[in-house]
């Protein structure tokens, strides 16, 4: 019945069965529903021409286009950061965010110790092993030419620097925020004690 009727349409709303009704005022010459959003009285917007979610200003075939190809946009960012952002546990193969500063991670999934700048097991970096820091010494390689030498050895410090200043700075972050915490107890005792 209500499929049939140009003035009726039915709410998109997730456990809603409210129809909504448009006067015959705004019915196209085709004698459908226009291009407008409702609101229906769960909340959730309508579009009365395609039926999805309202989508004012944009006309409805612009946004089916950004609607099917936000799912293509959102992988592209998600990979995108993941790059930036994460490594694989060597362990298990799963992806890591680095959250604090210090170089020794713990998957979480499997365990794995391991060391953020050269992925290496954690066992290998004790003292026995030529330091925690072995893994920040370049080794040079003969085989290469000069230049791609100089690129290769250039590459390893800055992504060293980076990550040791990414480390630094989460850090910070957290040093500044247990600090603030801080502050604000000490602010509240001494007031109660005023």
């Amino acid at each position: 019945m209500v499929e049939k009727s140009p003035y009726l349409t039915y709410c998109i709303g997730k456990n809603c069965e409210n129809c909504m009704k448009v006067e015959e005022k705004f019915l196209t010459a085709e004698f459908s529903l226009p291009q407008m959003d409702a609101n229906c009285e769960c909340g959730t917007i309508v579009c009365l021409k395609c039926k999805k979610s309202g989508h004012e200003p944009l006309n409805c075939q612009l946004y089916k286009e950004w609607d099917d190809n936000l799912a293509s946009v959102l992988d592209t960012l998600n990979n995108n950061w993941k790059k930036n952002n994460t490594k694989s546990c060597p362990g298990c193969k799963t992806d890591i965010e680095k959250n604090q500063g210090c170089m020794h991670m713990t998957c979480a999934k499997c365990r794995f110790e391991f060391c953020w700048l050269c992925m290496g097991d954690w066992k290998k970096h004790g003292s026995g092993t030529g330091g925690y820091f072995k893994c920040n010494l370049y080794k040079p390689d003969d085989s290469e030419d000069f230049g791609a030498e100089y690129i290769k050895r250039l590459q390893f410090f800055t992504d060293r620097y980076m990550e040791h200043k990414r480390g630094l700075e989460m850090t910070d972050d957290k040093i500044k925020t247990h600090i603030k915490l801080l502050e604000n107890k000490l602010t509240k005792h001494f007031q109660l004690n005023s």
